[in-house]
């Protein structure tokens, strides 16, 4: 599923959000780490293509936040997601 089949998801966003790997309907795992790799790529890249993976992976982690705290043990859900993101950062 492509990021730019989901509304509200402007056009160039969707297209970074697609070429960090990033499916809609992963795991906020799977965006944890799709985050962690478009951070990565800010150094290999020029600045305004730097500065959309920087925002896909904005919001990788605010929807992996998100989708954590809609579980019926949010916190536990939030805690495991922080952990990730520090593991992967």
């Amino acid at each position: 599923m492509s990021w730019s089949t989901v509304p509200g998801v402007p056009e160039r966003l969707a297209e970074a959000l697609d070429r960090v790997g990033a499916s809609p309907d992963a795991r906020p795992d799977d965006w944890v780490d799709a985050a962690a790799a478009a951070v990565d790529r800010i150094a290999d890249e020029g600045q305004r293509e730097a500065a959309y993976a920087l925002l896909a992976a904005d919001a990788l982690v605010t929807w992996a936040c998100e989708r954590a705290a809609q579980q019926p043990d949010a916190q536990r859900a939030l805690e495991r997601v922080l952990v990730r993101v520090r593991e992967a950062m």
